[in-house]
This record gives structure tokens, C-alpha cells and sequence, in this order.
């Protein structure tokens, strides 16, 4: 008899197997096929958009003009920084430039304060590293 009348039984044993805990099923599949297919797709723009800007200067404007110039521009990378990066001047814009900086630092902040509950409250398996931060 036990020391103190109490009795247990285990009625899930887990145990560390060569097995992940989450198969791979169809729509893991599908989704990595979707996600390669538009990298792929990107990267073949991208090349694409830079060899005939570097290699036919001339006939760059009249590409981009087709349709599938502004197809291959709106996935090439290069193209979309250069559009990312220009500032339209405007009064506007010239007015509400301090709400910018503003704008700019609390995305900052949300995106660290964001990262570092995820890192915090995501490690549950070492409770003590949440303890002692």
C-alpha cells in the first residue's frame, strides 16, 4: 500500500519518436506548391525586368508599356523598390511629414513589442526562461 492511499495510472504515455507529432498532408503540399510557384514567379520577372532595362535600354519603355511588361514590372522586385522609394512631393504630403517620423516609430515599437511577447509567451516548454526574465 502506498504511503499515503493514494493511486494513479497513466492513460497517455508520450514518448520521443522518430514521428512528427503533425503529418504532412495535401494542403501542406499545396501550399508549398503555391508558395514556390510564386517565388519562382518573382524571381523570373525580376531577371527578366533586368536584363532587357540593362541590355535594351532602348526598347525598355516600349516594354514596359505592353501588357506583359506591366505584368513582369508589377512582380519584378527591382522595379517595385524603385516605386517603394519615390516620394510624390505634394503640399500634402509636405504638411503631414512630421506624422510620417511619428508613423514610422510606432510601427517600430508595435513590431519589437509584438516580437517579444511572441518570444515570451511562445516558450512554454522552459518555463523557468519566462520566470526569470
Amino acid at each position: 500500500m502506498f504511503k499515503y492511499g493514494f493511486r494513479g495510472t497513466v492513460k497517455n504515455l508520450t514518448c520521443d519518436t522518430n514521428k512528427s507529432k503533425f503529418p504532412v498532408d495535401w494542403i501542406d503540399i499545396l501550399v508549398a506548391y503555391f508558395f514556390i510557384v510564386y517565388i519562382s514567379i518573382v524571381l523570373l520577372c525580376t531577371s527578366v525586368d533586368n536584363v532587357i532595362e540593362n541590355w535594351y535600354e532602348k526598347d525598355y519603355e516600349k516594354f514596359s508599356n505592353t501588357s506583359y511588361g506591366r505584368i513582369v514590372n508589377s512582380f519584378s522586385l527591382c522595379t517595385s523598390w524603385i516605386r517603394l522609394r519615390t516620394v510624390k512631393s505634394t503640399p500634402e504630403v509636405d504638411y503631414l511629414r512630421p506624422l510620417q517620423g511619428l508613423r514610422f516609430y510606432n510601427i517600430v515599437i508595435v513590431i519589437l513589442s509584438h516580437t517579444s511577447m511572441a518570444g515570451l509567451i511562445s516558450s512554454v516548454s522552459n518555463t523557468k526562461f519566462v520566470e526569470t526574465v
